[in-house]
Formats: structure tokens, sequence, C-alpha cells
């Protein structure tokens, strides 16, 4: 249903005490086999280019550089997107971490979440089936977070209202007339 769970638990050291990890996502497989397949049909046209322009060594050349964009997207769709950018629900809070060799996690906790917008262009609509999820806080003009191309997006807006509901309930009981 949701994409893959990730076999370590990245999310142990940064969960506070008595918060409870309820699920974790990357960015969705579909958007990255998509982003894949165009990066490597854009490398093989450069190849097919190079062949068939100019001397033996621009052709030469421009194969190489093919090669080089094929592996490099093959290595970053592959590989580098599930690295740098995971996400996770907590029974508190909403946990973002974007970066590979800076990283940085953005904390959102329910109890500020004003409102969540889902955003799909029409080739997310059209291809890969993904959305980015858009939170803003309470006292902010600007998204304090994002989700970026992740799979089934209005489950997990779902799940995101249902928990802010549940805490909000939890935390600000309505008096009994």
């Amino acid at each position: 249903m949701y994409n893959r769970i990730m076999k370590t638990n990245y999310w142990a050291d940064k969960l506070n005490q008595g918060e409870n990890l309820l699920q974790e996502f990357k960015i969705g497989n579909s958007y990255k086999r998509f982003m894949l397949y165009v990066s490597l049909a854009g490398s093989i046209l450069l190849a097919v280019a190079g062949f068939f322009i100019g001397n033996a060594l621009e052709n030469y050349f421009l194969i190489f550089i093919a090669i080089g964009a094929a592996i490099f997207s093959f290595c970053y769709f592959t590989y580098f997107l599930d690295a740098s950018y995971r996400y996770a629900l907590t029974n508190k809070r909403i946990l973002i971490m974007e970066g590979y060799l800076h990283t940085k996690v953005i904390s959102i906790d329910y109890e500020t979440i004003t409102d969540v917008k889902v955003y799909e262009t029409l080739i997310n609509k059209l291809f890969t089936k993904t959305a980015n999820i858009f939170l803003n806080t309470a006292g902010s003009q600007t998204m304090e977070g994002a989700l970026r191309n992740i799979e089934n997006p209005y489950e997990i807006k779902r799940k995101i209202s249902q928990l802010t509901e549940e805490y909000r309930a939890k935390s600000y009981p309505t008096k009994a007339k």
C-alpha cells in the first residue's frame, strides 16, 4: 500500500521519549522509475547524436558524456533519492529528513498544523501517480514542510488529518456540560 518499509529504523535516535513511530515512507518508486526512464532516454538520444554528428573525436566525447549521464541517472534515481528524502509519522509529530551529506530534519507537531495541501502536476497524475503534500503551521505565512513525490498522497493526507484531530482531542478535551 505505502512505499516499502525501510529495513533499518532511521528514526530511532530522533524520537522523543514516549513517542512511537507509526509510519515511515520515501519518495514514490513510480516517480523514481519514471524519472530514471526519462533521463536514460535523454542519454540514449545524446549517444545517438554523438554517433552521427561531427568528427570521430567529437563522437566519442558525446558518447562518453551520454554514458556518464546514464550512470549518474541510475545512481541518483535508485540510491540517492532513497537516502536523501525520508518521512515519518509519529504519534506526536511529522518528521521530514532532507539531504544526504548535509542533512536537515524538520519536525512539525500535530497541534501546530493548520493546513495540509496536496499538489499534483499533470505529469504526476498521468505517469507517476504521486504528489507533493505541503504542511502549513500556525503563525507562518509559508509552508513549513513538504512531503515530495509520495505515493498514495490522499491516504497520507487523511492519516495526517486524523492524527492531528486525535492529538488535539487528547491534548485539549472538551468539557462536559
